[in-house]
Parts: C-alpha cells; structure tokens; sequence
C-alpha cells in the first residue's frame, strides 16, 4: 500500500519489518532504515520550555534538579517527560515520575497548553488505585502528609508517628487516611487498631484548613472504655491482697477517667478518699471524700469522675458518688462534686485511693477513659 507523502514521494510500510520502510519518488521502491526515538538530554530541565520547541514529538531523559512539574512531586534522574508541541499555543505533556514518584510510588501526570495557557497537572494511571502505603519503617509526621498533591493517600503505620491524636498508643497495625484537596485542605482519618479490641475509639479524624491543621476530635459513641488491659481491673483483692493505697497508672493527655470501686469492705469505721497528684508540682493534694465512715465491716460502692485532669489549670475537681452499708435494702447516697486547688496552673498525673483507717483489702477498683473531645 502506498501513502503519499508530500505530493512528491509515497512510503510503503512493512508489517514483517516494522523497523524498514520503501521509499520512492516515482521511481523504484528503496529500503531505508528509520532509527528508534531517541532521548533528549533533560538535566536541569524546565519542563514547561519543552513546549517552545518545534511541532511534534520530544522525549527528555530527567536528569538533576528538574522545574516545572506537578507541586510536592520530587523529580530527578529516571524521570521522563513527553512533550507534544501542536504549534505554539498549543499542545500537551505526559510525566512519567518513575525514579522516586511520590512515597516511592510511580506516578505518571498530564496537563495541556490552551490558548498559549498551561493548565494545572492532573495525576493520571496506576496511583490513582488506592493502596496501603508504607511509612518505611520511621516515624511518620502526619502534618506533612496533606503537602501531598490532591488526591487520597492510606498510610500503614509500623513506627508510631508524629502528631498522632494524643493519648492513643499509636503503632504497628495503625491506618491513616488522607484526602488532600489542595495545598491548604485536607481531612485526615487515623485508626488506631491497637485499641479496637478494648472498645476504645477506635478512630479519630481532623481537618486542614488554610494550611493550619485543627485538632484531632474522636469519632464514635463517645462512651467509656478500659484504661489498661481488656477490663480496667487495677486492683483486685483476690490477686493484689492487702495494700495501703492503690494508685492509677498515669493520666494521659486527651482522655478523662472515671473509677468505679466494688464492693470495698472498710477495715474500720473509716471513708473512701482520694488525693490527686500534681504533674508539676510533684505532690498530692489535700484528701477529697468518696464515701463517709459507717462504721467497720460496711460495703462502700462509688463511681469517681475525674474531670479532665489533663487539662492545666489551677482548679481540679471530681464529681464522686459512692455509699457505704450493709448491702442489702435500699439506700440513700449523695453525689457532691469536690476539688482542689493550686496557686499556678498544672495538670493531675495520677490519683490514689486509700481508706481513713486501715489497709484495701476486698473488692476491686476499675479505671475507664474516655477522649476529652480535645480540651486536653
């Protein structure tokens, strides 16, 4: 089959040897050989002056420090770029970001030249196909992420990262979720699987908005969870046997707790109290009242809320509910909210419970937690 060519000259192509091709000039049919494309040198490229070269198609080779590519996307040597020049108004270009891509994934942008304008680079191909990234086995700072161009971005978590909702035990298993709409907008979802099979929350999520990240808020019920282990247990008198005082593992930014103590047999005719400690300070304040003396061998019950703790201030205050009597009939108990106070603002690191005469010996001590919804 003959296709002219310029009025003057016809090409026969050959299926067999895609490689040759017969020319003639109405005469007899010649072989010539056409070379593959080759790679134009692209070190220190400006991608977007590709686009003054002459009509037709031009490969470069990315070598050094290229320009003008998509924002937040590394670019160097590996990387290739296709300019397909129309005319000089007109025209497009294909990134082929292989070398490092973004995360170390490959990705590959287009974007067009209209009306002697560039539009914006638009992420094409294989990355668009959601994927769990690695955080390569470092810590990964969350803020950074929504740098990344526009687009949605899951994270795995090995290394517990930075800027991490406080309060969890971020880790190995955790997922962070990532939707960029551009430089100054992202939502972010963490999933923090560490703590799913507590019933804690489980996820938590925070928006960007003109470049400055908002604080983490928890997502869910909101309701109570263990603060240690799968049951909260932190004293039990079948396991723990006779103890002056119990005190609860530190208090953690992010969360308040509440104790519930069951079934405490006083030792003499003494109350339940509890005196916090301050995180600063390095001491415990003045003992605040749970339940009231009734005498010895009574059975005291309460449920303590200690309002957010982790807050600095130079106010403290739980809210107890508690009694204490024989255990059977009815009962009448009271519920008055108590506090302490400093002369400088400090957070509460942990609280210890004691009777006013005598050892905990019986019942058990709970501790829960739930996230403060970010006041701390």
């Amino acid at each position: 089959m003959a296709i002219p060519h310029g009025g003057a000259a016809s090409i026969w192509a050959d299926p067999i040897n895609p490689d040759k091709s017969k020319i003639r000039d109405w005469g007899a049919y010649v072989e010539e050989r056409f070379s593959s494309l080759d790679f134009i040198d692209g070190a220190n490229l400006d991608i977007s002056s590709a686009f003054s070269l002459p009509p037709g198609l031009h490969v470069h080779a990315l070598s050094g420090t290229p320009t003008g590519g998509p924002a937040g996307v590394a670019l160097g040597a590996g990387d290739v770029i296709e300019t397909y020049v129309i005319d000089a108004s007109s025209g497009h270009q294909i990134l082929h970001n292989l070398a490092a891509g973004q995360d170390g994934h490959p990705q590959m942008w287009i974007r067009q030249k209209v009306g002697g304008a560039l539009t914006s680079w638009i992420r094409v191909g294989a990355d668009d196909v959601l994927g769990l990234r690695d955080d390569g086995g470092a810590p990964l700072d969350l803020d950074t992420i929504g740098d990344l161009p526009s687009g949605s971005y899951v994270h795995k978590i090995t290394t517990p990262p930075v800027n991490a909702p406080a309060g969890i035990v971020a880790g190995a298993g955790d997922v962070v979720e990532t939707i960029v709409w551009n430089s100054t907008a992202a939502i972010q979802v963490y999933i923090d699987w560490s703590l799913a099979a507590s019933g804690e929350h489980t996820t938590w999520s925070r928006v960007r908005s003109n470049g400055v990240w908002r604080p983490w808020r928890a997502n869910g019920p909101g309701g109570w969870a263990p603060a240690i282990g799968t049951d909260g247990v932190i004293y039990d008198a079948a396991t723990d046997g006779s103890v002056a005082a119990v005190e609860t593992p530190d208090f953690q930014d992010g969360f308040e707790y509440r104790a519930v103590i069951v079934d405490a047999t006083a030792p003499a005719n003494a109350g339940l109290g509890v005196q916090l400690y301050y995180e600063t300070g390095a001491s415990w304040s003045p003992a605040l009242t749970i339940t009231n003396n009734n005498g010895a061998g009574q059975v005291h019950n309460a449920d303590v809320h200690f309002l957010h703790p982790r807050l600095s201030r130079r106010l403290h205050m739980i809210l107890p509910a508690g009694f204490g009597g024989t255990g059977a009939g009815n009962f009448n108990g009271n519920q008055t909210l108590r506090g302490t106070g400093t002369a400088t603002a400090d957070k509460i690191l942990r609280a210890k419970f004691y009777w006013g005469s005598g050892n905990i010996d019986s019942g058990k001590i709970i501790l829960l937690k739930r996230h403060d919804g970010g006041v701390s």
